[in-house]
């Protein structure tokens, strides 16, 4: 596989690949956009391609998927890249302390030291100000990626030192091209609920959280007692489920138009949900959910998240 492969995210691919020809690799970079939708495989395919050893003198974007360095980045063996994830949530000052010293060697078999930063919005306020001190002084022959659902939550002096890599949802077409190519298939309304994301439309049970999140949003605008989320995972998949509810409204109310609607299997209740409210509304109630969403990962009190959106969803609806 090579970064012509990667399916859906035209303009990054376009950019990086862009980068290579012209031999104008930068040291760091962001690559943002929502979970499952090709970042992380994006990078892989994009540092593939830098130490791929059979395009070595032709800087083609196009990896071979055959040399040792290929194999190596895809069995994630490779001894001149290292990916970096949260440990319980966070990602901490001593992993990017080990961070620094593998960048400070020099590449023993590619031709750059790759590093890849899993949900880099997590570092810790230690964490990203020693990660400050790596980017001001970037080692020679190094290339870092950060990947973030959550761009906000990184240092503005971290993000201002890294080229900007916009990945969007993947359209219909796209997902049904790379579940075809895993030979899988799924009904429209799957696909549709998935947001573009491959990782949730293969997480499994998307219609099943789907009703219980809906359930949850009309119990809340009748003002029904109810219980905060278990999990924060929970209180994420509810907002995002509110937001596509909320998104759907506005698609009804202003172009009248099901086609493009996510929740389509819902289409009779976004109807009727639809009836007594103003679009400017819905769209400040929008805001105010997207802005929760984004502060989700400061380990926000389930409690007192429930109780602001149903206060919220009772005035608007």
């Amino acid at each position: 596989m090579s970064l012509s492969d990667v399916k859906g995210q035209d303009k990054a691919v376009r950019i990086l690949s862009g980068m290579i020809d012209r031999g104008r690799i930068a040291t760091s970079y962001l690559f943002v956009g929502p979970s499952g939708v090709g970042r992380k495989y994006t990078a892989f395919q994009f540092i593939k391609a830098l130490n791929c050893t059979e395009n070595r003198d032709n800087r083609s974007f196009e990896s071979c998927d055959k040399c040792n360095a290929c194999r190596k980045t895809d069995s994630l063996i490779h001894p001149d890249m290292k990916v970096v994830s949260p440990d319980e949530g966070t990602i901490k000052i001593e992993e990017i302390r080990v961070l620094s010293s593998f960048l400070s060697l020099t590449p023993n078999e590619g031709l750059k030291k790759i590093v890849i930063i899993e949900d880099a919005d997590t570092m810790t306020q230690g964490a990203g100000n020693a990660f400050l001190k790596t980017l001001e002084e970037p080692p020679t022959d190094s290339v870092l990626i950060l990947l973030t659902c959550h761009e906000n939550a990184i240092l503005d002096t971290i993000r201002s030192r890294c080229v900007k890599i916009l990945f969007v949802p993947l359209s219909l077409e796209a997902v049904t091209s790379i579940l075809k190519d895993k030979s899988l298939s799924m009904n429209e309304a799957q696909i549709r609920l998935s947001g573009g994301s491959i990782e949730a439309l293969l997480s499994g049970g998307i219609l099943k959280a789907q009703e219980e999140s809906f359930r949850l949003f009309t119990s809340m605008i009748r003002g029904d007692k109810i219980t905060a989320w278990k999990t924060r995972e929970e209180m994420k998949e509810w907002l995002d489920t509110a937001l596509s509810i909320i998104r759907d409204i506005v698609i009804l109310k202003v172009c009248n138009d099901e086609k493009f609607l996510l929740n389509i299997n819902k289409t009779k209740e976004i109807t009727a949900l639809s009836s007594n409210v103003r679009t400017e509304t819905l769209l400040e109630c929008y805001k105010k959910i997207s802005d929760i969403k984004t502060r989700i990962t400061f380990n926000l009190n389930k409690g007192i998240v429930l109780n602001y959106m149903q206060s919220l969803l009772k005035v608007v609806f």
